[in-house]
């Protein structure tokens, strides 16, 4: 229980004593501190859902952060920890090498710490999950000759932001918005028919996706 007490010893007649005082506070560890000399690499990264990416702690005692005691240069080993498990897993890969497996998207933090000094030395990495870009728009609606047309192309996954693109013909008149993936304008008559395109999305990770579309006309 908390409280004081006197430890007494005594050697060839001498005797000493100390006052030890025990707390019922839990001792907490220290904090893990940072240098810019150990960093994750990558330290910022994007991984599809259901695969995986290789992360590693380096240490570097000429970096910006200076050396650390003599001690830390016998360390090899990291404690990797995933602030969602939910959303990307981490497992350790070797002495300074982890894995990171993505669950979910979204966005987690990876941190490793470097076992000395004795407090440690964090690290983080930001790593965001994505699922496969699709384009996930079925069709577009049909259009009638003299009147106002809009249509919206979807995608989902993938990680923004996205640009789009077509190839083949639409009708006159008619345009496509590069930037939010949309055809729109007044259909001039005279214009009824089929018209088949092919739409890409490319996200920023440089991922695309194609998909074939039919506007009719009438």
């Amino acid at each position: 229980s908390a409280g004081q007490v006197t430890i007494t010893g005594s050697y060839n007649g001498i005797t000493a004593s100390a006052v030890l005082t025990v707390s019922e506070e839990p001792v907490k560890p220290p904090e893990p501190i940072t240098s810019s000399s150990f960093v994750l690499v990558p330290g910022l990264a994007t991984v599809k859902v259901g695969e995986n990416i290789e992360i590693e702690g380096k240490y570097d005692p000429d970096g910006p952060g200076g050396p650390l005691p003599e001690e830390t240069a016998l360390a090899t080993q990291i404690d990797w920890s995933s602030s969602s498990a939910e959303v990307a897993t981490v497992t350790i890969a070797g002495d300074t090498y982890a894995t990171v497996t993505g669950i979910d998207a979204g966005e987690v933090t990876i941190t490793g710490i470097y076992t000395v000094p004795k407090e440690g030395i964090v690290a983080t990495a930001k790593i965001t999950v994505v699922e496969d870009l699709a384009i996930s728009t079925a069709s577009i609606p049909e259009g009638v000759e003299g009147t106002y047309y809009s249509a919206d192309i979807d995608a989902k996954g993938g990680l923004a932001p996205l640009t789009w693109s077509f190839t083949g013909t639409l009708p006159p008149l008619l345009e496509f918005n590069t930037k939010e993936g949309k055809i729109f304008g007044t259909i001039n008559t005279g214009t009824r028919g089929t018209y088949d395109i092919v739409v890409k999305t490319t996200d920023s990770t440089g991922a695309s996706v194609n998909k074939p579309f039919t506007l009719t006309i009438k």
